[in-house]
């Protein structure tokens, strides 16, 4: 049924498996596109991190109806960078928690 209404199935046996699938189907997709507009990464929100090259970025968060687009996503490496979306109602809050400049002291 999940195949021919194009949704997903989700198989759990047990509470663990339950809690994961839950996890999963909230899970939404996104992409990473560099200057050029080039992908160069994607995967689910919430499902750990991805390793991007240090660069200026742009994340494309894909929701039903219009993607969520967050700009000027900054990237240094070995420094996290996070991307947060909120969505209350209709309302869709952007907050990026760019990695500490060097040579400061903020801890994460």
């Amino acid at each position: 049924m999940a195949e021919l209404t194009g949704g997903r199935f989700f198989d759990a046996q047990d509470a663990e498996g339950l809690r994961d699938a839950i996890e999963e189907s909230l899970a939404v997709p996104y992409d990473v596109f560099d200057a050029d507009g080039e992908r160069v990464t994607g995967g689910l929100t919430g499902r750990g991190s991805a390793e991007v090259p240090e660069g200026i970025f742009t994340v494309a968060v894909r929701t039903v109806g219009d993607p969520v687009i967050v700009e000027d996503v900054p990237i240094r490496e070995g420094e996290p960078t996070r991307v947060e979306i909120k969505k209350e109602g209709e309302e869709v809050g952007v907050r990026v928690v760019p990695p500490p400049e060097p040579g400061s002291n903020r801890e994460l």
